[in-house]
């Protein structure tokens, strides 16, 4: 699955044979959501509201700033770090996160 906002891109995809949609649609069907486009909170508080239970978030850019950190961690009611690399939010409806995993969110992502 794939998101991206540009029209071109998004029709050569789908020519490719990928689905494409909005991030909205995605992230409330995908397992693994991995932002790669180095723009700020492309990911953010509209997304974690109706990402998938258990939703992988990853970062492969070069900088953490695609995924709005600071609303995630507000929206959770409680946070563990299973291993360093790794933080896990629960959010206030049960959810094991909205991501439940954010995988190694600075420049080690591109190695994820």
């Amino acid at each position: 699955m794939i998101s991206i906002n540009a029209a071109g891109r998004a029709l050569e995809a789908v020519m490719d044979g990928f689905t494409v949609m909005p991030l909205a649609d995605a992230v409330a069907r995908s397992d693994f959501v991995v932002a790669v486009t180095g723009g700020k909170n492309v990911v953010d508080r509209r997304h974690f509201a109706v990402m998938k239970d258990g939703c992988v978030l990853a970062n492969a850019g070069h900088f953490n700033v695609e995924s709005d950190l600071a609303a995630l961690r507000q929206l959770a009611v409680r946070t563990d770090r299973p291993r360093p690399s790794v933080e896990e939010f629960v959010l206030a409806d049960g959810r094991a996160s909205g991501p439940t995993t954010l995988a190694d969110m600075s420049r080690g992502g591109n190695y994820v």
